[in-house]
């Protein structure tokens, strides 16, 4: 059988080991039978196994020249600049030469392209991978 060896401080698993049968516990390991696909990474709350969280997926990058078609695409470019020249922390931001990037989820982003009446629909156009 498919036995987990856990650190008995952390409740982590440490390793996996096959065994005829389930060793005693120790004063550092915890030793149980793998159960629901635990494995390494998992942890031992003193009743079952603890699947990891998911991985956080990276935050998207777009460029901003994508943005600026996709926005004049949808025929805002003209309210989206006058927005960014009413904000100089936008405006800031946006035309910042070492920075050509813009995360699809980047909170400015999202307030302009809201505040200048963009539909969910178009934000979603407009930010897509």
């Amino acid at each position: 059988m498919k036995i987990a060896r856990i650190d008995a401080a952390t409740g982590e698993v440490i390793n996996t080991e096959l065994w005829a049968q389930v060793p005693d516990d120790t004063a550092e390991h915890l030793f149980r039978e793998e159960t629901g696909g635990a494995g390494i990474g998992c942890t031992w709350d003193g009743e079952a196994f603890a699947l990891p969280p998911a991985p956080t997926p990276p935050r998207r990058l777009i460029k901003k020249s994508i943005v600026q078609e996709r926005v004049n695409a949808i025929g805002k470019l003209g309210t989206v600049l006058a927005a960014l020249n009413a904000e100089p922390l936008y405006f800031a931001r946006w035309f910042a030469p070492d920075w050509p990037n813009v995360y699809a989820d980047d909170e400015g982003l999202l307030a302009v392209l809201t505040a200048v009446g963009c539909t969910e629909g178009e934000i979603a156009t407009i930010t897509a991978a």
